[in-house]
């Protein structure tokens, strides 16, 4: 690269010139912007290639202008002219670059220029080529805030600012460094100032010495020279007296075992914070078996037995002193004279006077586990410790931290005492509860019967389905079938797993199964249908030897298939059908009622009932052509439909609170059914306000059968399909999905008792 002086006046004569057609070969004759100069045998270019595509150049400084050249490096074919044209693009900012006929490019000012070069031959704006020029502006001087100083040991760091010139100046950051870091160092900043950037460099002194402290940006650096020296000695305000502070009156009260913290200033008599130079004391205590002091840190804290709450009695008390061990010259060798202050510690027990837990009862499933809190009054009990106690430990157990853990069915008590007053407690009564699931593994049409209780297998029955299972004290029912000889017969299991065939004649099943217990006397009701002589399905009810109880009042198929008993009524829910609709039924003894309008409305079924004082609540489905899958779920209340989006709604259960809970299954956009749950309540006018949650994610089909409570705590069972396309019986809680037994399988019934 070249330098040269170059007068303005000139400069400004080749801005003039920029862009003139002068050739820049030595054969060139010809300027015509439409090509074809030089010798007229000399064969056209094709396309060309610069010397170079980009550069930079310094901007002009002290008369002195940079430069640099620019021309056709090559051509095809080789000896095609050379002849090209230079101009600076007029888009581009002005005042940057200029360039003359030669291809001699002349840096004006800082900034960003873009130089089009166009070859004789090749006159189109696609055949030209460009150079871009960067113009940088060079840092001239770095001007400091600050010149040669000195600074203490332990003064404040020293902010000094670079101005570096010219303003417009091209360099990416101030580097500061100290060539003595042992001495004092160098740390740079930028701070912004009305979007303006300043560069700062904070000075720390370090060790007595000297360094040097240099700014260096754009190659241009400048220094100054620091000096640490040591620090001045600091002035030595005499002790006078002491004071402990933040004690009202100098006495203060302690339960044993509570702790406070006394704080002590030592004074002086030197204006302007009358503060000792020395601040170091000393605490004790008269009396360590009444209260303890640390003597540095002046916790006090109550171990002795101390006195009754409501004794008018001020003692035992104990003092607690503070004294200065700082000197009272203003030489630090000199003289030491000892100032003490005092405090009156009084010592008070406390005792427990009542205890509670954060919740008197408790609902827990068998392998479950949870803490109780306990809450001690008064709040500042001189003695908080207590004793953890369980009735029946083969129910529940307890640890000293409350830890409750569930063993088996039943109830415990768990009591908590004041471990020094055994009339001072709580109880919390706790009933472990078990998960009762019914259902069956294997094939349909080969199913094995299947009792799971907390997750394992409790019974089993061959070529037998479960339907659904009740359970009351510690006995065990489960509603199904069995096949003998053949034939399907309506078959109760007991606690014992024997199994009592409910009908002798045609094919049927037993679906339900409620026990009403009154006087110690259990009443056991079955619902579900059997087989007449002609193979219609007709409604049935059993009830201990009692003829069974025939609800059909149609031609066409009947069943039951749900039983609930309330107030000494039994409610059956099903449907009836004739020759063209089946509509949802609910039987009160024998006295039916239908839900969905009789044969002039569409199909509908009652698949669950639950009885509330006078309020039933009946789940269900009915036919829909318009719907995904062809079915509407449908909850009635009292009567009332309520819609529930298309699928069905196969079980229903009211909490204690009126909580609403309904399983079944919807189907989604990919028309695949999804087990899911309904949660909510009964308005004023019957109707079901509800919120819907699927329970699977919805890639393969699946399906709610029962729902069950643990207090508000939902537990649904029912089938998924695996990758194998097989059902797997499932138990979902809050959307937490749970395989039970072996694939293929269904969960049909559950019951937490």
């Amino acid at each position: 690269m070249k330098k040269y002086l170059f007068p303005l006046i000139a400069s400004i004569a080749l801005v003039g010139l920029a862009g003139v057609a002068i050739g820049c070969s030595s054969n060139s004759t010809s300027t015509d912007e439409g090509g074809g100069g030089g010798n007229s045998n000399m064969p056209k270019a094709t396309s060309f290639t610069l010397s170079k595509t980009s550069m930079t150049l310094k901007a002009p400084a002290n008369g002195v202008y940079d430069y640099d050249n620019l021309s056709c490096e090559a051509t095809i074919p080789e000896n095609a002219s050379k002849e090209v044209k230079f101009s600076v693009d007029p888009a581009g900012k002005s005042g940057v670059v200029t360039v003359d006929s030669e291809g001699k490019v002349t840096a004006l000012g800082g900034g960003d220029a873009t130089i089009i070069v166009k070859h004789v031959d090749l006159p189109e704006e696609k055949d030209w080529k460009y150079c871009e020029v960067k113009v940088v502006v060079p840092v001239e001087s770095i001007n400091l805030s600050k010149g040669n100083f000195e600074m203490a040991l332990g003064d404040a760091p020293v902010v000094i600012i670079a101005d570096v010139r010219p303003i417009s100046a091209d360099f990416d950051d101030v580097k500061w460094d100290s060539t003595n870091k042992s001495a004092a160092t160098a740390v740079g900043r930028i701070r912004l100032v009305d979007e303006v950037p300043v560069y700062e460099c904070v000075i720390t002194a370090v060790n007595i010495g000297e360094t040097e402290i240099t700014a260096t940006a754009g190659g241009m650096t400048n220094r100054i020279t620091v000096t640490v020296t040591e620090a001045p000695p600091a002035p030595n305000y005499p002790v006078t007296a002491v004071e402990i502070v933040e004690v009202s009156k100098k006495t203060v009260t302690l339960g044993i075992g509570e702790k406070m913290t006394l704080s002590a200033k030592v004074l002086s008599n030197i204006p302007p914070d009358y503060l000792a130079s020395d601040q170091r004391v000393v605490w004790k205590s008269s009396n360590t078996d009444l209260a303890t002091v640390d003597p540095d840190t002046g916790v006090v804290t109550g171990v002795g037995k101390g006195i009754d709450v409501g004794e008018e009695s001020e003692d035992p008390h104990v003092t607690i002193t503070v004294t200065t061990l700082g000197s009272t010259t203003t030489n630090l060798g000199g003289e030491i004279v000892q100032y003490d202050d005092v405090c009156t510690v009084v010592v008070k027990n406390y005792p427990v006077t009542a205890i509670s837990l954060n919740k008197p009862e408790l609902t827990m499933l068998v392998n479950g586990s949870e803490a109780l809190s306990v809450f001690i009054q008064p709040y500042n009990a001189t003695n908080k410790d207590v004793i953890w106690t369980s009735s029946d430990p083969s129910v529940a157990t307890v640890s000293d931290s409350g830890l409750i853990k569930a063993i088996k069915r039943g109830t415990s008590d768990i009591t908590v005492k004041s471990k020094f007053s055994e009339t001072i407690a709580a109880r919390c009564t706790v009933m472990v509860q078990s998960i009762f699931v019914a259902g069956y593994e294997g094939n349909p049409g080969t199913p094995v019967a299947k009792l799971w209780i907390d997750g394992g297998e409790n019974f089993a029955a061959g070529n037998a389905m479960a339907n659904a299972v009740f359970v009351q004290g510690d006995d065990i029912y489960l509603a199904g079938y069995e096949t003998i000889s053949g034939r399907r017969a309506a078959t109760l299991w007991g606690k014992d797993g024997y199994s009592v065939p409910l009908s002798s004649s045609g094919p049927c099943e037993a679906v339900s199964v409620y026990v009403s217990e009154i006087g110690g006397k259990q009443d056991v009701y079955v619902a579900g249908f059997e087989e007449d002589a002609s193979g219609k399905a007709v409604a049935a009810v059993w009830h201990g030897d009692d003829i069974p109880w025939y609800l059909s009042r149609v031609n066409g198929d009947a069943r039951a298939n749900s039983i609930f008993v309330s107030g000494g009524v039994v409610y059956s829910a099903g449907h009836e059908t004739n020759d063209d609709f089946s509509y949802a039924m609910v039987w009160k003894n024998r006295e039916p009622f239908t839900l969905n309008g009789g044969f002039t409305a569409s199909s509908a079924s009652a698949r669950s009932i639950f009885v509330v004082g006078s309020d039933i609540y009946v789940a269900g489905w009915k036919k829909d052509a318009d719907a995904e899958g062809g079915y509407i779920a449908v909850v009635w209340i009292n009567g009332r439909e309520t819609e529930l989006g298309h699928g069905m709604a196969n079980s229903i259960h009211v909490a204690g609170n009126g909580q609403i809970y309904v399983a079944g299954y919807r189907v989604n956009s990919q028309k695949i059914s999804v087990a899911s749950l309904w949660t909510g309540t009964k308005a004023a006018d019957n109707a079901y306000s509800n919120s819907h949650r699927p329970l699977a994610d919805g890639g393969t089909r699946s399906v709610a059968n029962s729902v069950g409570l643990l207090g508000n705590e939902y537990y649904v069972v029912g089938y998924e399909t695996n990758q194998d396309e097989e059902q797997v019986a499932m138990v979902w809680k809050d959307r937490f999905a749970e395989p039970i037994g072996a694939a293929p399988g269904e969960a049909k019934g559950i019951v937490i008792r």
